[in-house]
């Protein structure tokens, strides 16, 4: 254990399960999974920790994590995550997002489901505290890492289309959200422009994360053209694909997953599953 170093009511450790407290007036946990984030993409501030150093209103920024998600027509779809780590964020964070300390470690997290043929038009950001499990009441998103979950109690969200700038904001207190509109002018903005964002939010109620698939030996395709002809022989001729989902065309293309599909479809084209189903390609 390292020595107080001058704190008061306070004690500071880096425990082999992974718990770190800090130097505060109230010892916050940190899960391993954030600990490995600070580790690889913020040495520096890990460091200062190791060595009981004060850290406060620090901001690290995390590569994307790929996520899967299943929608209410039971299609499934790839779509990314990029984490924003708040390491005690000031005072007037803790106050827009109206906690009672500002002791806390902070998530915010921007999910994006370009990916996702079906709702590539959709965004989301969270703000949130990481929790040590997924609190039985209010609003809560789990992020799957490679060194374990990482659970958040959701206190804030914004949902929109990506071509519009006009969210739809939820305050979550309890299990009751409170909606409101942000982006929107009332003097010089149109009714019609509220339209999209509360269709964006009705859209992202009908979407849970769930595991994604394993990947598998499926067919791999080294060119375009290869891709093309391949799109040409197990799709066009499918009259079945008109109401296809990502699942059924990674099947008809011996693919391992939906994942590799959109993959395949992020570099080569065609863009959306709708041009797939309506044979544009």
């Amino acid at each position: 254990m390292n020595p107080n170093l001058g704190h008061r009511d306070s004690e500071f450790r880096w425990s082999e399960s992974g718990a770190l407290w800090l130097p505060r007036t109230r010892a916050i946990t940190y899960p391993r999974p954030v600990l490995s984030w600070l580790e690889a993409h913020a040495p520096l501030i890990a460091a200062r920790l190791r060595a009981g150093d004060h850290i406060s209103d620090e901001v690290v920024r995390v590569p994307r994590i790929e996520a899967w998600g299943e929608d209410t027509s039971g299609g499934e779809g790839p779509y990314w995550v990029l984490p924003t780590l708040f390491v005690n964020p000031s005072a007037a964070m803790a106050v827009r997002l109206e906690l009672p300390a500002i002791d806390e470690l902070i998530l915010k997290v921007r999910e994006d489901y370009s990916p996702w043929g079906d709702h590539q038009n959709l965004v989301v950001e969270h703000e949130g505290v990481i929790v040590d499990e997924p609190p039985e009441d209010g609003q809560s998103r789990t992020y799957q890492t490679a060194d374990g979950p990482i659970h958040v109690r959701v206190l804030r969200q914004r949902i929109r289309r990506s071509d519009r700038q006009v969210y739809a904001a939820v305050r979550w207190r309890a299990d009751t959200g409170l909606c409101s509109i942000e982006g929107f002018d009332p003097e010089q903005g149109r009714f019609i422009d509220l339209k999209p964002a509360w269709e964006a939010l009705r859209e992202y109620a009908g979407i849970r994360s769930k595991p994604g698939p394993k990947p598998g030996s499926g067919a791999k395709f080294a060119s375009p053209e290869d891709w093309y002809a391949a799109l040409n022989e197990h799709i066009r001729p499918r009259s079945k694909r008109v109401t296809a989902d990502g699942k059924w065309f990674a099947q008809r293309l011996n693919l391992d997953s939906p994942t590799t599909l959109f993959k395949y479809m992020k570099r080569w084209g065609p863009p959306k599953i709708q041009d797939l189903r309506n044979g544009r390609f």
